[in-house]
């Protein structure tokens, strides 16, 4: 679309630093994925 897009995030709670309620995992490693290109 030519119209610019605005994301709005809005928590409704605080971020705990010490108790963060996410995780990360690295890209090329744990992940089942094929990540190379499909287009050459």
């Amino acid at each position: 679309s030519p119209e610019p897009a605005l994301v709005v995030n809005v928590p409704t709670e605080p971020y705990r630093y010490d108790d963060p309620d996410e995780y990360r995992l690295e890209p090329h490693g744990t992940l089942p994925y094929d990540w190379t290109r499909k287009d050459g």
